[in-house]
């Protein structure tokens, strides 16, 4: 309640930020969003439908590539290989990586993540990309600290569907296996 009044400046200013070519600055406004999804709880819900689609968006870009090597020396670092294995077989690759894009990816995952936990079943119809995306990251990403992001973010994807299925709660007892699973609608 006592943030309310801020919550429009607040927005227009981390969405001006994505703007920018800046990536510095659209990792920020994610922070931004992920704290403003808390905050805000349900209220957040409105901006999903411009947010979400950009944040997949983000989470799918890819921020590295592989490249043959130039020539046998490995172009112009070729010196600097300090391996004592001789071996070529499956060498011969350089990974190039844009860093600031990595996370940038790292804090559009945190973002979805609260914007899940914290949106209730406004977020449901976002669930099927966002799993998705997030899921390939998981599964295919070269990066430990993105596939920990999305291990993170994984566990409020099932907020939503509790909180519009469940009426936000599911009640169980510890040991009680009997009757229809408390996860199906």
């Amino acid at each position: 309640q006592t943030f309310r009044p801020y919550f429009t400046g607040t927005m227009q200013c981390a969405c001006d930020g994505l703007a920018t070519d800046s990536t510095d600055l659209h990792e920020f406004a994610y922070a931004v969003f992920a704290n403003l999804s808390k905050v805000m709880g349900e209220e957040f819900a409105p901006v999903l439908a411009d947010l979400v689609p950009h944040l997949v968006k983000v989470i799918g870009a890819d921020e590295g590539h592989m490249e043959k090597a130039e020539d046998e020396n490995g172009g112009q670092f070729g010196n600097l290989d300090d391996s004592d294995d001789e071996d070529d077989e499956g060498g011969g690759y350089v990974l190039h990586v844009r860093t600031a894009l990595l996370e940038a990816k790292k804090g559009a995952i945190t973002a979805i993540g609260e914007m899940a936990a914290h949106t209730g079943s406004a977020f449901v119809p976002h669930l099927e990309e966002v799993m998705e995306v997030l899921s390939e990251a998981g599964r295919n990403h070269w990066h430990p600290l993105i596939k920990c992001e999305v291990a993170e973010a994984l566990p409020s994807m099932v907020v939503p569907s509790v909180s519009a299925y469940h009426n936000g709660e599911i009640a169980w007892e510890k040991g009680d296996v009997s009757g229809t699973s408390p996860l199906s609608p």
